[in-house]
């Protein structure tokens, strides 16, 4: 697995990650794009599917230009985050950009479970709490696991957005220690520092 971080400096710090296994790439979280990631995807082979841990506008602003040269790509979520992902209002694209964005024929609901797409295999762990359908991506063999808002190093996401719940949250993170997930497991969150399991216990006061 070969991880490439795009940074959005210009707008609220989030990250957008380009992740290449064996021939097939995917993005996680395409809440912008510019020249630089098309060069790097261009440089690659080419896109061939995205992955959204949950729908606010920073997790998806770039769908629109992706699209422009990926027309046929496949997007995926979480099926409980259809619908603030195609509501302006719920996913505040409405306040905070123009843009429209509707990516609905080429979006594909996922349940919760072991998944394999484009021969590319891993698992879909609904983690609620930040939105009401927010999940995290974790690739067990390649010690793999994108978040999205839902933790990071140190703290969690708000919950305080639309169809946020600081009970689901807490919910949620019941479920990861559950889990027992391997320290050396890295996490890919949508903001901050990218960081470790064993991390996440020493230093993030949810944890302890």
């Amino acid at each position: 697995m070969v991880i490439k971080r795009f940074i959005n400096n210009k707008e609220f710090s989030c990250s957008l990650y380009v992740v290449s296994i064996d021939q097939t790439n995917f993005i996680v979280d395409p809440g912008f794009c510019n020249k630089e990631i098309l060069n790097y995807l261009d440089s690659i082979g080419g896109l061939d599917f995205i992955l959204i841990t949950h729908g606010h506008f920073d997790h998806i602003l770039g769908i629109n230009q992706l699209l422009e040269v990926y027309k046929d790509i496949d997007i995926y979520s979480f099926y409980l985050e259809e619908e603030l992902l195609f509501s302006s209002k719920l996913n505040l694209t409405k306040s905070i950009s123009r843009q429209m964005i509707d990516f609905s024929k080429n979006y594909l609901p996922l349940n919760e479970g072991k998944i394999t797409i484009h021969g590319i295999s891993f698992e879909v762990i609904h983690t609620p709490g930040h939105t009401k359908g927010s999940c995290s991506y974790l690739f067990r063999k390649e010690k793999s696991m994108f978040v999205g808002d839902f933790i990071f190093q140190a703290s969690v996401g708000r919950t305080d957005l639309p169809t946020g719940s600081e009970f689901e949250l807490l919910s949620s993170i019941d479920k990861l220690k559950k889990l027992r997930l391997n320290n050396d497991i890295t996490i890919y969150p949508g903001h901050e520092k990218i960081f470790k399991i064993e991390e996440l216990y020493k230093i993030n006061p949810y944890f302890h």
